[in-house]
């Protein structure tokens, strides 16, 4: 009889005080919060900050990234709204993973300081991995947060995880999976319902939305430039952040991901140097299909002067889409003639030298 009384006391009566323990000072943690913003879309900023509340009070909150870069511009208006501190980070090569490192160190330099019982840790990258067991270790709580990218290291790191959007769907189709193109390539029509950004007004809308090629590439390119390597992780967060509106729904893919893996005439997935890293590669020599989209996309890449293109940039960009680009394979013998035979899509202005200045129609 006192075998089976040790026994219960060890394994039943024990753990459950240990449990009434931590779930009556769970609420009173000490908690500080470090948000990647480069690998986190500001519009989930409430999901967050209401995962974190049964686990804790904040006493520091902090959103890294470079903000001297576009797409940091969409969390300026939650930091304000939120009390976020926004902490500055500058890569000295493009690449390189500056960020994760600057919020390593502070994290680490927060709990030296003391004051504190826990991390809130909000990003879906692997790199981080290493530093949830160090302070795992160092005997913390550490609550992930993060969508359905999250590595599987990284969730059982943690203490306790959440997910923004349930795993129960994979982000990324699998390799038996058709890579099926969207429905706008066999003529049908997508249905799109209007959408409004975070002021209010209604995004600005073109003649192209039914192909989202144009706003693929343009992504795709800036994310190139910037980085060298454009990972399939940070391509659809950077698609989320520019384009709040885009919706793979209307091109017949539930999930970004999976649009982009399916554009095959615009891009190739490979592995990349890590096991959960997919590399998007640009597909040489390939452009979209259609002219109009063509140009329409070397519009929007090309870097413009009062939202006017000189004409001849517009060529450079269509060589640097499609290496192979030949106009008169389009029944034009000039760039000039081919534009003009699109007066429904661009405005056309011609200098004093002779010279023509396109626009996008809106």
């Amino acid at each position: 009889m006192n075998h089976v009384t040790a026994w219960l006391r060890l394994h039943i009566l024990y753990p459950l005080v240990r449990l009434v323990q931590y779930s009556r000072h769970s609420r009173h943690r000490r908690l500080a919060v470090l948000i990647d913003g480069e690998n986190i879309t500001p519009d989930l900023i409430e999901s967050i900050l209401t995962e974190i509340t049964p686990f804790g009070i904040l006493k520091e909150r902090r959103v890294y990234g470079n903000w001297s870069a576009p797409r940091m511009q969409h969390w300026r208006e939650p930091c304000l709204r939120h009390g976020l501190r926004a902490m500055h980070t500058v890569p000295a090569k493009a690449g390189k993973n500056a960020t994760d490192i600057a919020l390593v160190v502070d994290t680490i330099e927060l709990v030296q300081c003391g004051g504190l019982d826990g991390i809130c840790l909000v990003a879906s990258d692997s790199d981080y991995t290493p530093l949830v067991i160090r302070l795992r270790a160092a005997g913390l709580f550490v609550l992930g947060i993060g969508d359905s990218r999250s590595p599987d290291a990284l969730v059982q790191a943690c203490t306790v995880y959440r997910w923004l959007q349930q795993p129960g769907t994979p982000e990324l189709p699998r390799a038996d999976e058709p890579w099926a193109l969207p429905k706008t390539h066999h003529g049908d029509q997508p249905t799109r319902t209007p959408a409004s950004t975070a002021n209010g007004t209604r995004p600005q809308t073109h003649a192209v939305d039914n192909d989202p090629g144009p706003r693929l590439l343009k992504t795709w390119q800036a994310i190139a430039k910037e980085k060298g390597v454009v990972t399939l992780s940070l391509f659809v967060v950077r698609l989320q952040q520019e384009y709040p509106d885009f919706k793979p729904t209307s091109y017949g893919h539930k999930r970004l991901a999976a649009l982009i893996r399916a554009r095959t005439d615009l891009f190739s997935c490979t592995q990349g140097k890590q096991p959960n890293d997919i590399n998007v590669e640009r597909v040489p020599g390939q452009a979209p299909q259609n002219i109009r989209d063509l140009l329409v996309t070397a519009w929007q890449c090309a870097q413009k002067q009062d939202g006017w293109l000189y004409i001849a940039t517009l060529g450079s960009q269509l060589r640097q889409i499609d290496p192979v680009f030949d106009v008169q394979q389009h029944g034009h013998k000039k760039l000039s003639e081919l534009v003009h035979a699109h007066k429904n899509v661009f405005e056309i202005r011609e200098g004093s030298k002779g010279q023509y200045y396109i626009r996008l129609r809106n």
